[in-house]
């Protein structure tokens, strides 16, 4: 495991209304190949519902809550977006990143932190969870977007292929030939990326070289491809196989959200899979959304933020 590295985030700020009486922090961390901006749509949504019922009186009579600060955050993985690259991309790196991250933003009237993770990044908050007793304190709920805990034996072969297939796309790209996003999308059908939603993940993990640059500076890709490409063909940013044989770990509640056609979500298989991992009495539900992919906050972002916003039941 590499020493940790400081993790670049981009943050919101508003108000909610809280009867835990602390301010609350969202912070929340992208799947494998993607970044902080790819949850932009889902985390901006997310911060106007939550604000709304800062603003909306309790029904029957009750008390009202105390309205205290709220802030959402997207996090860059290391060797992805704006994170440091680094030669190696294990799980225990990614946690070790996420704890540190923890530690710099905790201190004086920690704010309550409530962790969401879409794929690689559910299975980074899982671990963390699990493995780190000193942090977990401070995290009062796990939200996991189509990624229960399930170890690297056990992966989608559906999901594994499609990432494989998606670096290769991306390998065969010419960054020479990028100029702007035009030449962006132009390359990606050239390379085979027809998928609306790859062409807008590809286009949004290039630095394009500067207008005016004088030329001699290709594009470079945000994210580490060769390393990335290195830890996913050894399973090295999977849960390890203890998860397999489920104990009780987690001690915070958790909402598992899949989508209904996603490898993961569209396959009973990976159904009910957090339940044996938290301890009892904590209250583990499960939202399958219709039609969905394995982008699920991209596909239907209104579905997975009203049961986001359902599950913190504000």
């Amino acid at each position: 495991m590499s020493r940790p590295v400081k993790l670049h985030f981009s943050q919101r700020n508003g108000t909610y209304a809280s009867r835990i009486s602390r301010d609350l922090r969202v912070l929340v961390l992208h799947g494998f190949l993607a970044h902080g901006i790819a949850l932009n749509t889902f985390s901006n949504l997310l911060l106007q519902r939550l604000q709304q019922r800062a603003h909306h009186p309790p029904p029957g009579g009750q008390p009202a809550a105390a309205v205290k600060a709220l802030s959402v955050c997207t996090v860059d993985a290391r060797n992805h977006g704006l994170s440091p690259h680094t030669p190696t991309h294990t799980i225990h790196d990614l946690v070790a990143d996420l704890a540190a991250l923890l530690d710099a933003t905790q201190g004086g009237a920690s704010p309550a932190v409530l962790a969401v993770g879409h794929s690689m990044g559910a299975g980074t908050w899982t671990h963390l969870l699990a493995t780190q007793a000193a942090r977990r304190a401070a995290v009062v709920g796990l939200v996991a977007l189509d990624m229960p805990p399930i170890p690297a034996s056990q992966m989608s072969p559906v999901l594994l292929h499609s990432l494989r297939h998606t670096i290769d796309r991306m390998d065969r790209m010419r960054l020479d030939a990028l100029t702007d996003m035009k030449s962006v999308e132009v390359e990606c059908v050239r390379c085979g990326i027809f998928d609306r939603r790859m062409i807008g993940l590809c286009t949004t993990n290039i630095h394009l070289p500067r207008r005016g640059g004088g030329g001699g500076t290709p594009a470079t890709w945000k994210c580490n491809l060769p390393v990335l490409a290195q830890s996913l063909a050894g399973g090295e940013l999977f849960l390890p196989e203890s998860y397999a044989a489920a104990a009780p770990q987690l001690e915070v509640p958790v909402l598992s959200v899949l989508g209904g056609k996603s490898p993961i979500g569209g396959d009973r298989r990976y159904h009910n899979r957090f339940p044996p991992f938290v301890r009892r009495p904590l209250r583990v539900e499960e939202v399958v959304v219709p039609h969905a992919t394995h982008t699920v906050y991209f596909d239907k972002p209104d579905a997975t933020v009203d049961a986001v916003v359902h599950f913190w039941k504000l």
